[in-house]
């Protein structure tokens, strides 16, 4: 967690130097949502084993479902040659069908925080290409269709890896992947109608940010 916190810091104390730049955009994709504990039996910070994330992509979990996400981004990014980091702030949306012989639904509303790191192949200015990694705290609320599942809230951390061009200086564009890692659960009581409970997904997806 302190190595996690020494990353957002100086992610947001070189993203504020003047060669910052701010971006706006749009991100969409493909993700396959599961609640990995709608009602926690504890409360805490806890990592999400390999193997619970090896279910997850593979669709191997309880209350699983496939669906559709888009958001709407806006952060701060600065380009040091072969270098860059930035920050991102999300609000986003997504559909999920759960077919598990119930047909029910959720529609999740979410709100993500972000810090990559990009290392570019080419810089030519006005040109760019490379990669990026970095990670990301969401915070959602789903919306079950489902009366059997009461509504959930959800925090978790999400690891990111990705393509990243950047052309005629300002526009960017990505395809990437989120896998999660870690999740905060609050124990639920009895009568509790919404509760802080885990929840991850896989994400697979592309954003275009115009960068100022």
């Amino acid at each position: 967690m302190k190595r996690l916190l020494a990353l957002v810091f100086a992610t947001l104390s070189l993203a504020s130097v003047a060669s910052a730049k701010f971006y706006v955009g749009i991100e969409a994709g493909y993700l396959g949502q599961t609640v990995t504990d709608a009602y926690p039996t504890k409360s805490g910070f806890s990592t999400i084993s390999t193997g619970k994330i090896g279910d997850i992509i593979k669709g191997n979990t309880a209350y699983y479902g496939k669906g559709f996400a888009i958001a709407g981004i806006l952060g701060q990014e600065a380009n040091f040659g072969l270098v860059g980091l930035r920050w991102g702030l999300g609000l986003g949306y997504s559909t999920v069908d759960f077919d598990d012989g119930k047909n029910w639904n959720q529609e999740v509303f979410s709100t993500e925080l972000s810090f990559d790191m990009i290392l570019n192949f080419v810089n030519k200015g006005n040109f760019s290409f490379g990669i990026f990694g970095g990670i990301g705290t969401q915070y959602q609320l789903a919306l079950n269709s489902y009366a059997g599942l009461d509504n959930v809230h959800t925090l978790g951390f999400d690891g990111r890896v990705g393509l990243t061009t950047l052309l005629a200086r300002h526009h960017r564009m990505e395809v990437y992947a989120k896998l999660p890692f870690a999740e905060v659960t609050n124990k639920y009581e009895q009568g509790d109608k919404q509760t802080l409970g885990g929840g991850a997904k896989s994400f697979i997806g592309a954003s275009y940010k115009y960068v100022f």
